[in-house]
C-alpha cells in the first residue's frame, strides 16, 4: 500500500499548535465513542486494542485508564509519537501502552497473527492511497466478534475545494459514501453503523477556527506567524470544502 506522507503534516509544529489550542485528539469525536463502545465488547476482562494513527496517545491512554486493555499504539510521526510518549510518562496505566513508529503495514508485517477485540482508526484511513486494500489489513486484525471504529472522509464528486484538502493534508482521494458499506464488509465483516458524521465534523473545525482567532497572540508569541497562518489556512481548507457540500466525513462501527 502506498500511503501519503503525514509525517509531513503532523510534525512538531503541528504538534505545538494543538497543544496550544487544547485539542487533544485527532478527531472530532474526541472519547465520546469510547463509553458506547466498551459497552458494546460486555466490558470483556483481557481487552486487546490496537489504535491505528495514535497520534499524541489520548485514546489508548483512555482505554489503558478505563478498562485495564493492553494497547498496542501506533504512528508513523516521531513527533505526535514523542508527545504521546511523553503525556503517557506520568501516567500509571501506560505500562499497559505500548508505542510502535510503524504504519499499519509494517506494524502487521511485524506481527503476523496479532489480533485484537478493538480496533480504533479514526481519521487515519485517508494516508493510504487504497483505501480498500488499508481496510482490509485492519479487518485481518480483528478477533472473531472483534469490533472496529473507523472515522475517515468521503467525497461524492470531484472538486477545487476538495483538491485544496487534499493538498494541505496530504490525503488520498477520499471514496464516495455508497462505496463504504460494501467496502467495510468484504471479507467475514458486518458494518453494523454507517453514519454520515459530517455536521460534527465541521462544527469541531469551526470551534477550532474560532479558538484560533481567539487565542492568535499567544499563539504567535509561542510558535510564531508562520506556523499560526499555515495551521489556520489547513483549518480553511476543510471548512470550505464541507460548505461546498463536496466533502464529508463518516464514522462506521464494524464486527468480525
Amino acid at each position: 500500500m502506498a500511503m501519503h506522507d503525514p509525517t509531513a503534516v503532523y510534525d512538531q509544529a503541528h504538534v505545538q499548535v494543538q497543544a496550544l489550542l487544547g485539542r487533544t485528539y485527532n478527531n472530532p469525536f474526541g472519547p465520546e465513542l469510547f463509553p458506547l463502545l466498551w459497552r458494546l465488547l460486555g466490558q470483556r476482562q483481557g481487552l486487546r486494542v490496537l489504535d491505528v494513527g495514535c497520534g499524541r496517545g489520548q485514546s489508548a491512554l483512555w482505554w489503558a485508564q478505563h478498562t485495564e486493555a493492553q494497547v498496542d499504539a501506533i504512528d508513523p510521526s516521531p513527533s505526535m509519537l514523542a508527545a504521546a510518549r511523553h503525556s503517557a510518562a506520568t501516567e500509571a496505566a501506560a505500562r499497559r501502552v505500548t508505542f510502535h513508529q510503524a504504519t499499519l503495514t509494517d506494524f502487521a508485517r511485524e506481527s503476523p497473527g496479532h489480533t485484537y477485540d478493538l480496533v480504533l482508526s479514526h481519521d487515519v484511513l485517508c494516508y493510504e492511497a487504497d483505501f480498500a486494500s488499508a481496510w482490509g489489513h485492519m479487518a485481518e486484525r480483528l478477533a472473531p466478534g472483534g469490533l472496529a471504529s473507523v472515522t475517515a472522509y468521503f467525497a461524492d464528486a470531484p472538486s477545487a475545494a476538495l483538491d485544496a484538502v487534499m493538498q494541505a493534508w496530504a490525503i488520498a482521494r477520499p471514496p464516495r459514501f455508497a462505496d463504504l458499506r460494501p467496502t467495510l464488509e468484504q471479507g467475514s465483516q458486518r458494518c453494523l453503523t454507517l453514519l454520515d458524521s459530517t455536521g460534527h465534523y465541521a462544527r469541531h473545525w469551526r470551534e477550532i477556527r474560532q479558538r484560533l482567532s481567539v487565542q492568535r497572540e499567544d499563539a504567535v508569541t509561542q510558535v510564531g506567524a508562520a506556523v499560526v497562518d499555515a495551521f489556520a489556512a489547513k483549518v480553511a481548507t476543510i471548512i470550505a470544502a464541507v460548505e461546498a457540500g463536496t466533502y464529508g466525513h463518516w464514522w462506521g462501527l464494524v464486527q468480525r
